[in-house]
């Protein structure tokens, strides 16, 4: 059995990334260098996801705010789970992001998502599937690891853009190491190539000057947003 288990050829493709809150612009991008990521807000696009996503690498779930969860869905899950795992793929799953705003419902789902981290754990025997969630609960009080991917909300407040995926996404990277993910290329910073350097206000002669970084004023005591 071990040796079967050791023997297992290592899954290629891309590594899907299942994201919450804040994910529709990376969806709209499309695949990011070896990453794909789908904006999932319940569990059954999810299982949708999971069934299309076979020939993937890896999978990275954010697990939904969502409490339709039945036993059914949960044996598709892992039936879907343990074919990619003896296939040779990895699976690294993800608590989604705490705020003042989802805190309630977080809260009522915490049991649920533990539960199927224990499941999926329970049917990993070649240390395949990893848990990014790190927390306790003390006296009714909820303490995070810090970098965390679940304590990402704190830093965006009330606002959900594309930096929360982004962070979940590169937090999930630190945490489950041995699932070795890629990181997750910002566009942003990228130059077209059909932009021509002939371009209004580029010269194409002689080299670009250094860009120059502004170096805040060391008696500033406020925070860049």
């Amino acid at each position: 059995m071990q040796n079967a288990i050791r023997s297992r050829p290592q899954k290629e493709g891309l590594v899907g990334f299942m994201a919450d809150q804040g994910a529709s612009a990376l969806e709209k991008d499309g695949q990011r260098g070896d990453v794909l990521t789908k904006m999932v807000s319940s569990f059954d696009r999810m299982l949708e996801l999971l069934e299309e996503w076979s020939s993937f690498r890896t999978w990275v779930i954010v697990w939904p705010l969502d409490s339709k969860m039945d036993v059914d869905k949960t044996k598709r899950l892992l039936k879907l789970a343990r074919g990619h795992l003896q296939s040779g793929g990895k699976l690294v799953t993800v608590w989604p992001s705490i705020n003042e705003k989802n805190a309630p419902k977080w809260k009522e789902l915490m049991d649920l998502w533990s539960a199927l981290d224990s499941a999926l754990e329970r049917i990993d025997n070649g240390n395949q599937v990893f848990k990014a969630t790190n927390l306790i609960t003390v006296e009714g009080r909820l303490y995070i690891e810090a970098s965390s991917p679940e304590g990402s909300g704190q830093f965006f407040t009330s606002h959900v853009g594309a930096g929360v995926p982004k962070y979940v996404y590169e937090a999930a990277r630190k945490k489950a190491v041995g699932a070795m993910l890629p990181p997750l290329p910002d566009y942003r910073f990228v130059t077209s190539r059909t932009m021509s350097p002939e371009e209004p206000g580029m010269s194409a002669k002689g080299p670009r000057p250094p860009f120059k970084r502004e170096i805040p004023d060391e008696r500033s005591t406020g925070f860049l947003a």
